[in-house]
């Protein structure tokens, strides 16, 4: 089982390191938790998107998206994944607000 803490700061796009997890074949559940919160004010949207993307032979393809709050806490599980590398792909709309958060990333 594979177990990665996150640190995270981002005003539009975020792009995370590759992550190996390769745990119970195709049949692992991959967890997500994110807690995040707002810097400035101004915001168009309350929320921002996760994107976890697998890679496949040296390319990076979205496999799930998750929204998640800016101002919270959340978590999401996916069930049935492939045991592969993954990366988190963050974005927002660019309203020039910052978000800031910790979380987990694990299977």
């Amino acid at each position: 089982m594979a177990h990665y803490n996150l640190i995270y700061d981002f005003k539009h796009t975020l792009v995370g390191e590759s992550r190996l997890l390769n745990d119970k074949g195709n049949k692992q559940t991959i967890t997500l938790r994110l807690s995040s919160q707002e810097i400035g004010s101004g915001g168009r949207n309350d929320t921002f998107v996760v994107q976890l993307q697998a890679q496949v032979q040296r390319m990076w393809f979205t496999v799930k998206t998750a929204s998640f709050p800016r101002n919270g806490m959340k978590e999401v599980k996916w069930t049935g994944m492939a045991g592969t590398s993954y990366r988190l792909r963050m974005e927002k709309s660019t309203d020039d607000v910052r978000v800031i958060g910790v979380g987990v990333l694990h299977n």
